[in-house]
């Protein structure tokens, strides 16, 4: 890459895109850079106008969003969406902010949605679950996890939501929760047999 930064993870069709994240001193940063695996080369791509760490990201019909974050002072419930549709290198504009601001939040899509849990507001974990509408540019508040944690990987299987690991604030978790789109309700299911925080999840 062209310039240095960890924990930022984006991927994208045929091409991988890295947003945000911190350098070497640790200090968020706001670069963009595009992989492209057919020239093997990488570009940048315009700045998000935020600079941020700790964001979750997702891909949704030809848009990335980068969701929540820290920039280096607080928390964020902003949200920021690449419109690739608009011109070849694409167009950052703000949408609708999360009604919590979350760092290290989970994020998924289902459907024609987003979904959004967890995270860490710069004083408490959360419990709550929220999910983005991109036809209306709204989020709506959906049924609470039984474990707040930041750090947890979120990942569709099945048509079910499922919320792995994370951190509570004191122990790094192995539990895993399931939502049911159609009941609205978070279950405990099976634990991991090891602990996680800060990782993904797969659907194979």
């Amino acid at each position: 890459m062209q310039g240095p930064r960890t924990r930022a993870r984006l991927g994208a069709n045929e091409v991988l895109l890295v947003v945000g994240g911190f350098g070497s001193q640790q200090s968020p940063i706001d670069v963009v850079e595009k992989y492209d695996p057919k020239t093997q080369e990488w570009s940048f791509l315009p700045s998000i106008t935020r600079k941020r760490r700790y964001v979750a990201s997702v891909s949704l019909h030809d848009r990335i969003y980068v969701i929540g974050g820290y920039d280096g002072r607080s928390r964020l419930s902003s949200v920021e969406c690449l419109d690739y549709t608009a011109d070849e290198d694409g167009v950052w504009y703000s949408v609708a902010p999360m009604n919590v601001r979350r760092g290290l939040a989970g994020a998924t899509t289902l459907g024609d949605m987003i979904y959004v849990s967890g995270g860490f507001d710069g004083s408490r974990r959360h419990t709550s679950m929220e999910r983005y509408d991109p036809n209306i540019d709204q989020w709506s508040m959906l049924g609470d996890m039984q474990t707040a944690r930041e750090g947890a990987g979120l990942v569709v299987a099945s048509g079910v939501i499922y919320c792995l690991g994370g951190y509570d604030g004191l122990n790094i978790l192995n539990s895993v929760e399931k939502y049911d789109p159609h009941t609205g309700h978070w279950t405990n299911v099976t634990p991991m047999a090891t602990k996680r925080s800060d990782m993904m999840g797969i659907p194979c």
